[in-house]
């Protein structure tokens, strides 16, 4: 759980134009991903102040005690303000959102991820 929570912690972090270092538990290839799909945004000037909502359903799903990969599914409310450069609200957003982490077997690194509106 504590990798799933960071994870999405993190997503909160970047998408509001912090500096995250995935490093440690993100394979490189979804710390890529991720910050390809969020640079456009920000060098527009375009941040997100997070709002995910106080609970999150998260389900797991593979033999934890013979894992080959672990499948996480994490769904929340997006409730998330869009704001420009100088603090003006943009867009206000209420969805649900659907996130899916293939974990490797140790449990400690994010191999892949997906994320949809549900």
């Amino acid at each position: 759980m504590s990798l799933v929570e960071r994870f999405v912690f993190d997503l909160g972090l970047m998408l509001s134009g912090e500096s995250v270092v995935l490093d440690s538990y993100v394979s490189p290839k979804v710390a890529k991903q991720l910050g390809d799909a969020i640079r456009p945004d920000l060098v527009a000037g375009l941040t997100t102040r997070p709002d995910f909502g106080e609970y999150a359903q998260v389900r797991i799903e593979g033999d934890l005690l013979a894992p080959t990969t672990v499948r996480t599914v994490v769904e929340f409310e997006d409730r998330s303000t869009r704001v420009d450069r100088q603090g003006r609200v943009v867009a206000r957003v209420r969805r649900r959102i659907r996130v899916l982490l293939l974990i490797d077997p140790s449990i400690t690194v994010v191999m892949d991820h997906r994320l949809d509106i549900a």
